[in-house]
């Protein structure tokens, strides 16, 4: 073997791909591989290799060319890839038609950054969109296990536990004492200590339900809302102004963030919540105070890091709805749906017939008053008819969205607004089983409908996500550990008849966040003591299976409110 040929090995025994994480696997898909398909794969993919380079396998991004390899994990000033599309180098400019623009360059040394995570060795080809994986199916309503410890026989949910702690030889830990179990219900629903009062009467309450009415009291706490409301504002991406490189501020956002508390606090059922939010405008109201609260709701849609100083106004409006589409995705399904805005997915059975078929779902939604330098946002008007004010005061007005121009959107090949495809009519990802496929109309954009099919409750994945969510915020870890992806780049449930039956629970009891709580803090699981032992370290050191009660770090808002 020559000194090139081990040199070669040296470089790749040295970068060993670790796990991507969802995070960085979303931002190659949406940021990255558009790119390399649009500007690379024509001169060196599987078809042409110009000098020797092929640009569509992370292997072969690290192997390189003729001159090297194309790319140093971590190390962008370093790799050739990002001196050729910078321009740097009069012998080494690419691609030949002409300079990439300065956000594909930068999204470019970002990846690089971030170790070059590629995606195609985390499924194996076997597995690649497969229309029967477990989270596409609608949930069963699994039998409970029987279990031969009283103790853990009260609650269903026990019994999954116990019965995969049996199989692995494992024995839960001890009951938390009472004084450990009043501060993590009071941390946990709250966000706040128990006050000295709070725990000199409980430890004295030896009463049978002594702790489901300390559970009621916490639930009914207005700081309940405020705390779980918290939880989901950081799913909805809620914030006081847009981030990004514009950062307007959000005069108007607060009426959302109320919104939300609100809703948890009343404990709204969750399918009406998702409808609020997703199709408040178009709902049918029986006063004036429903009708703004659904206006305000609508905000979900609106709020978020959207780019507004894009030249390219088309690209502009499509980048504000493919946003829309990412986000409900993610947080709603649990599915990576803008990873088919430039080629159908690569993992998922989502075709990119389908992500334009929401596409027009959102493009027949006005966000924007205007798509100019910088684009304003819409505000919804809170009085339908507003009376004459003192002073010429402005009537209050809310983030949010309306219906505009209905619209079937063409198939952007690429993902480029300028290269237009067929019509994809809206439709729903058919890969989803169980709900009937809605119709969508030519009178409305199909938000309404959208919402119907979501909250369904033969739909597989809108119960599943939000109870796991709901697991992870109480355990610090979730069911399935990937919230945000239950496709096939996602992780495998953990208990996956415990999800489903707490999906089942979830939507038997009219989609009660405050019930599903309940169930959860109840049970034997979440009061256990968090002690361990070593047999239990050796065979479970994760706490994968919780044999014992997860010790998590106090968010920073539990430690400032605590002072």
């Amino acid at each position: 073997m020559g000194f090139a040929g081990i040199l070669i090995l040296t470089v790749f025994s040295a970068e060993p791909a670790k796990q991507p994480t969802a995070d960085e696997l979303r931002f190659f898909e949406t940021a990255v591989r558009p790119v390399l398909v649009e500007h690379c794969h024509k001169c060196h993919s599987e078809k042409k290799q110009w000098s020797n380079l092929r640009l569509d396998s992370r292997e072969a991004i690290l192997k390189g060319g003729d001159i090297g390899p194309g790319v140093v994990p971590g190390k962008p000033d370093e790799s050739l890839l990002i001196t050729a599309v910078r321009h740097t180098d009069e012998d080494l400019k690419m691609p030949k038609e002409g300079k990439l623009t300065e956000r594909q360059i930068a999204d470019l040394v970002k990846w690089v950054e971030m170790g070059a995570p590629y995606p195609e060795a985390a499924v194996t080809a076997g597995r690649k969109r497969d229309p029967n994986h477990w989270a596409f199916l609608p949930p069963n309503d699994p039998p409970v296990p029987v279990v031969n410890d009283v103790a853990w026989s009260s609650n269903p949910l026990d019994h999954f536990i116990y019965a995969k702690l049996q199989a692995l030889r494992l024995s839960p830990t001890p009951l938390a004492d009472k004084r450990t179990l009043i501060r993590r219900l009071s941390f946990d629903l709250l966000g706040l200590p128990p006050s000295p009062d709070d725990i000199t009467a409980f430890l004295a309450d030896d009463s049978p339900d002594a702790t489901s009415r300390l559970i009621d009291r916490l639930l009914a706490s207005p700081a309940y809302g405020e705390r779980w409301g918290r939880h989901w504002l950081d799913v909805a991406r809620y914030a006081d102004s847009n981030g990004l490189d514009e950062n307007v501020a959000h005069g108007n956002a607060w009426r959302y963030r109320d919104y939300v508390v609100t809703a948890f606090n009343e404990d709204r059922p969750y399918d009406r919540f998702l409808t609020e939010q997703l199709a408040g405008d178009l709902l049918t109201c029986e006063n004036e105070e429903e009708r703004q609260r659904n206006l305000v709701a609508t905000g979900f849609l609106a709020i978020g890091p959207k780019v507004l100083a894009e030249v390219d106004q088309a690209k502009m409006q499509m980048d504000i709805v493919d946003e829309q589409i990412d986000t409900v995705g993610r947080a709603l399904l649990g599915l990576t749906l803008g990873c088919a805005r430039c080629h159908d997915h690569k993992f998922d059975p989502i075709q990119t017939a389908d992500y334009y078929g929401l596409a027009g779902v959102f493009k027949s939604t006005k966000t924007m008053e205007n798509y100019t330098k910088v684009a304003k946002w819409h505000e919804n008007p809170l009085w339908e008819f507003a009376p004459k004010l003192p002073g010429d005061m402005d009537p209050p007005t809310a983030m949010g969205v309306t219906e505009d121009k209905i619209i079937d959107v063409a198939i952007h090949i690429r993902g480029n607004p300028l290269k237009l495809g067929e019509v994809s009519l809206r439709h729903v990802p058919p890969v989803v089983r169980g709900p009937a496929t809605p119709a969508f109309t030519p009178v409305e954009s199909g938000r309404r409908e959208l919402a119907q099919w979501m909250t369904d409750a033969k739909n597989p994945l809108t119960s599943r996500v939000m109870a796991n969510r709901i697991w992870r915020w109480h355990f610090g870890q979730g069911i399935v550990r990937t919230t945000d992806n239950f496709g096939l780049l996602g992780d495998a449930p953990t208990h996956p008849e415990l999800l489903d039956w707490l999906a089942s629970e979830f939507m038997a009891h009219g989609w009660s966040l405050k019930h599903l709580h309940r169930t959860i803090v109840l049970s034997e699981t979440y009061r256990q003591s968090s002690q361990t032992s070593e047999q239990t370290r050796a065979i479970d050191p994760a706490n994968t299976y919780l044999s014992r009660f997860p010790m998590r770090r106090l968010d920073a808002e539990a430690i400032r409110d605590s002072m």
